[in-house]
């Protein structure tokens, strides 16, 4: 045997020998806690994590590669003390569920994206959703992603760190929360966001010395969002940052949409409807936070520090079961009164009501 052939046999054979771990980790059943997280130690970027069976996690999983998650029909269940099931750093994360079925529970919230703090602006994060349910068990919490980016007080347009969610076909049972400047969700045609609580969508109106929670986008292209239980709302927007709605979504909650600052722009809407089952208990209303008017819009002039709230209206189908369709008024000390500004701030210029 020649020198040349004898190299060839070599270089073969280290070839064989070198991919054989990945073959077996390749061949690895993941069906328990163990197995997945080795998977996830393992894996590179683009990879693929495919479930075999239903995993019980005693502690949450960090997420610091780009990877995709297929849970294949099957349930991870969160059992631990930690806030989060999963949490997603400096990295992107696509969960898929190619035989249906699948889920991840967790006993408050399931998903954090980012680790942004108040004194940190933490690192980029995303998490797509293409499947599966995201639940969260906690009817008072009920938060199925939350969204960590840059809310450190004083940040401006160049230090946006950016943490996205985006929701295709696939379900969350729990809200969507978002903290800080470069936090972006968007709400596609096929996405489910079912909440029995506070609310479906919602921001932190927050600012002072350390924290300033404003400068996020919400974008809704489609989709059904409901929130159900006495007191909470479809959307909250307490906050600084833009909420754009188009196309054809379903948006119900015992109120609505409501804006406390920031900016709306609601455009584009051929047949969305937007609708409000509850009663107006403005009444009873004391404190920060919410107010339960029954309105399917509402723009209440609060004084927030997030600047007055803006919104325009082309198109839809606004519905109050016991209040009112579109209600614009100003907040103070525990009291609605008229808001003598408010054309100025907002325009409608189609859609029923």
């Amino acid at each position: 045997m020649n020198k040349r052939k004898w190299l060839a046999i070599v270089l073969a054979l280290a070839m064989v020998l070198t991919m054989m771990p990945a073959m077996a980790l390749a061949d690895e059943t993941v069906n328990d806690a163990s197995s997945l997280i080795a998977k996830i130690n393992a894996a590179n970027d683009g990879d693929t994590i495919v479930l075999d069976g239903n995993i019980t996690l005693t502690d949450t999983v960090t997420i610091e590669k780009n990877i995709t998650l297929d849970l294949n029909g099957n349930t991870i269940t969160y059992t631990g003390s930690g806030t989060y099931a999963i949490e997603i750093n400096n990295a992107n994360l696509e969960i898929k569920d190619s035989a249906n079925g699948g889920k991840i529970s967790a006993p408050n919230r399931v998903i954090k994206v980012g680790n942004a703090t108040i004194k940190t602006t933490g690192n980029p994060a995303s998490l797509v959703l293409n499947g599966g349910t995201l639940e969260s068990t906690n009817n008072k919490e009920n938060c199925a992603v939350a969204i960590y980016a840059n809310n450190t007080t004083g940040h401006g347009d160049g230090n946006a760190v950016a943490c996205t969610a985006t929701i295709n076909n696939a379900t969350t049972k729990g809200g969507i929360y978002l903290f800080g400047q470069g936090a972006k969700v968007t709400v596609n045609e096929g996405a489910t966001i079912d909440v029995n609580g506070y609310y479906g969508i919602s921001g932190n109106g927050s600012k002072n010395a350390t924290q300033d929670n404003g400068g996020t986008v919400i974008e809704i292209n489609g989709g059904t969002i409901t929130q159900t239980g006495a007191g909470g709302g479809a959307i909250y927007h307490p906050q600084a940052g833009t909420l754009t709605i188009s196309g054809n979504p379903v948006i119900t909650g015992d109120s609505g949409i409501q804006m406390c600052s920031g900016e709306s722009s609601i455009v584009n809407i051929t047949s969305g409807t937007f609708t409000a089952t509850g009663a107006d208990q403005r009444e009873g209303k004391t404190g920060d936070g919410f107010i339960p008017d029954g309105a399917a819009i509402s723009v209440v002039d609060r004084d927030y520090p997030g600047g007055t709230p803006q919104m325009t209206i082309s198109g839809g189908e606004f519905v109050s079961e016991q209040s009112g369709a579109v209600m614009a008024y100003t907040w103070k000390d525990n009291q609605a009164t008229e808001w003598a500004g408010a054309k100025d701030y907002i325009s409608i210029t189609g859609g029923t009501f």
